[in-house]
């Protein structure tokens, strides 16, 4: 959270998104809640799950920077993280 605090949160350029694979909701928003996560959630059906894991091959969660554009510009956690910081 102190990363989304200081590059993300009040950075126009930026926005987060999550995917979940939880299939209820009530799953999805318990953990995002107990994570004290305050972006949008989107949940994944079965095909759509089937989709995402084409870039997520190494696990969940998995970190994927995408332009404004659709171009994946970052994968993974450090360098998701170190594009996002030059995002002003």
């Amino acid at each position: 959270m102190d990363f989304y605090n200081q590059t993300v949160k009040n950075n126009k350029g930026l926005e987060i998104i999550q995917m979940s694979q939880d299939y209820e909701i009530d799953g999805a928003l318990e953990w995002s809640r107990d994570a004290k996560l305050t972006w949008p959630i989107v949940l994944l059906d079965d095909q759509q799950t089937t989709a995402l894991t084409k870039f997520a091959e190494r696990g969940l969660p998995h970190y994927i920077l995408i332009s404004n554009q659709g171009k994946v510009i970052a994968q993974g956690l450090d360098d998701s993280m170190r594009h996002m910081r030059a995002v002003r």
